[in-house]
């Protein structure tokens, strides 16, 4: 009997013990089994674009990181990513309201979605620095842009003024003149300066013929202002441009949306057309080459990328 009762209560220790070890994980699994805890459960992302086609190098930044690395088409951007597009490179996107956007070359921007839950929420593209095009439209109200702290939606883009290149003068009174001096590219005033037949190509504003009021020498970035008056400058330029178009009877007026790239060095790095409403390639190739040939001041950091609206009427 003793031996007995010694081996009762030997094999009931062994099963407080046993109990004691696995009574958390029992017990856990009871719980996770009963009650699902939250944390396991994924929470469903919805992508807000797909990048279907590029040119050059495209990256992005995840939620979480402080890398970009580079991707490929088909790469899906979820909410809260950044996307990065290179030097002389583009990216076209295609948003699920089904807007087609192509960012233009050294563009950083985020993507967000309203209600990140929701699959048809609307979206914010919003763009840090860079430029876009529309290439195809979408459901209103699915979209909308951020920059400069304005909100809008892609195809009403907040654009700066166009600089506008009027000539107030006819056909008749544009008399070759080869005794007259050239006129000062700084000179904005609507008179056109005599020009000889040739159709030569304007000069540049040359460093000499800065306004005075401009520094010269590095800074940190290039402000709007700046880039504005030294643009602003070429007026003469532009309207030579227009000059030697109207003598050859081709179209001489119209709009253009360009993409300007300026280096650190303070030289336009590249010259692209994102819009022309001209159609008149010697008049669209002279006004690009004029910016092509504007010197700015040197400046620290990254390029900077900008569009200019330009008409001529």
């Amino acid at each position: 009997m003793a031996r007995q009762a010694w081996l009762g209560s030997l094999v009931a220790l062994i099963a407080a013990v046993l109990l004691i070890i696995y009574s958390r994980t029992f017990s856990e699994r009871l719980y996770q089994f009963f009650f699902k805890p939250e944390q396991n459960l994924q929470v469903q992302k919805f992508s807000v674009a797909t990048l279907t086609d590029k040119v050059g190098t495209v990256f992005v930044r995840h939620t979480g990181e402080n890398e970009f690395s580079a991707i490929k088409p088909n790469t899906d951007f979820f909410n809260l990513e950044q996307i990065k597009v290179g030097r002389a490179s583009s990216a076209s996107l295609l948003f699920k309201s089904d807007w087609r956007l192509e960012l233009q070359e050294n563009t950083i921007a985020t993507f967000e979605l309203y209600r990140p839950g929701q699959d048809n929420s609307p979206a914010l593209l919003s763009i840090a620095k860079g430029s876009y095009s529309v290439l195809q439209p979408g459901k209103k109200g699915m979209l909308y842009i951020m920059r400069d702290k304005k909100v809008f939606s892609p195809d009403t883009d907040v654009q700066p003024q166009s600089r506008v290149i009027e000539l107030q003068t006819s056909v008749e009174n544009i008399i070759p003149d080869k005794t007259s001096e050239p006129e000062s590219l700084t000179d904005t005033t609507p008179q056109v300066s005599a020009t000889s037949p040739a159709h030569s190509l304007p000069s540049a504003i040359t460093p000499g013929k800065l306004p005075d009021k401009i520094k010269m020498g590095d800074e940190e970035t290039l402000s709007s202002p700046y880039i504005e008056e030294i643009l602003g400058a070429q007026a003469s330029a532009f309207r030579k441009c227009q000059l030697n178009s109207l003598r050859d009877n081709k179209t001489s007026v119209g709009s253009l949306l360009l993409s300007v790239t300026i280096s650190p060095a303070g030289k336009v790095d590249r010259v692209k057309v994102l819009q022309d409403q001209i159609n008149n390639s010697q008049l669209v190739g002279c006004a690009t080459s004029v910016i092509d040939r504007v010197q700015f001041k040197s400046f620290d950091g990254m390029p900077i990328t900008l569009t200019y609206p330009l008409e001529f009427k």
